[in-house]
């Protein structure tokens, strides 16, 4: 039983992820907010106010954006992302709390090969500055371990559910509108994590003894192709799929013609990750599952 007195500490509580976490969590949780030239340890001590927490799971920072590739905002990912990071895991062992769960990004291992699926144990190669900052920020951590820091590491895929923001959400207006997709030709395979799903785990990598040290790739053991990703939406919806046969060749053209091949390669290309560590260490059990999370999606359009 969780001791009364004691909390997971949650920051980007007010995210995506962070208000499923807090949902999930209830009581159990505390909403800390933290930017960056906060004083951080003072704010840390508020939300405390005489009681004691066992971990901080780590949502905030800056988000992926546009100017995410571009090498000259580096150093503001690094503000945000690293810096930001470190300062918050000296307070939080300042304070008494080891655990620290940093949600990163599968961006960290870059682009796979084709048909190269991704595992935790694979080389980074990080290839925009907001991924840069987030590995950067994973070995900050990994260097407070002699200080006492227990720090666990989470590079979610897409995650996806009711309130999913970026091209998931851009993707179910189209869908939602009735315009014919020409993506029916597209045969990839994305790996999704639905995301009371990825609360969950967040939750066992905060209070379970196996997790500390570990690097956790949370995803829907079953890929799923981008067709299938619409034909999900859609059901959603309660409407059929229009999905056109357009090679994707062609679409890539249309994507460097129109500046956007970074947009149209994320529809194409396959990114698939392995889970099998989160599930064999932190007995974790994507029950929910990356369809229900995109039917959801549609639902909610």
């Amino acid at each position: 039983m969780t001791d009364p007195a004691s909390r997971i500490l949650v920051t980007g509580a007010g995210g995506f992820v962070g208000c499923r976490l807090i949902a999930e969590a209830g009581d159990a949780a505390a909403a800390l907010s933290v930017r960056q030239g906060d004083p951080v340890a003072e704010r840390l001590a508020a939300v405390l106010a005489g009681r004691t927490a066992t971990a901080v799971v780590h949502l905030g920072g800056r988000a992926h954006r546009a100017d995410a590739a571009d090498p000259a905002a580096l150093e503001t990912y690094r503000r945000d992302n690293r810096d930001l990071t470190l300062e918050l895991a000296r307070a939080a062992l300042d304070a008494g709390i080891r655990r620290f769960v940093f949600v990163s990004t599968i961006g960290v291992h870059g682009q796979p090969a084709p048909g190269r699926v991704l595992r935790p144990e694979d080389a980074p190669a990080p290839e925009t500055a907001y991924a840069r900052s987030k590995l950067e920020a994973e070995e900050g951590l990994r260097g407070l371990v002699a200080q006492g820091l227990e720090p666990v590491v989470v590079r979610p895929p897409l995650v996806c559910g009711v309130g999913a923001p970026g091209n998931l959400a851009r993707l179910a207006r189209l869908v939602a509108r009735g315009l014919p997709l020409p993506l029916g030709a597209v045969r990839n395979r994305r790996s999704l994590v639905e995301v009371g799903d990825l609360a969950e785990l967040l939750l066992l990598a905060a209070r379970y003894p196996a997790a500390p040290g570990g690097i956790f790739l949370p995803a829907d053991p079953q890929p799923l192709s981008t067709p299938e990703i619409v034909r999900a939406l859609a059901a959603g919806l309660g409407r059929p799929a229009r999905l056109l046969p357009v090679p994707p060749a062609l679409l890539r053209l249309a994507g460097q013609l129109s500046g956007r091949s970074r947009m149209i390669g994320q529809l194409l290309e396959s990114l698939e990750v392995d889970p099998t560590v989160a599930i064999e260490r932190l007995g974790w059990r994507p029950t929910r599952g990356a369809r229900a999370g995109l039917e959801a999606v549609g639902r909610a359009t």
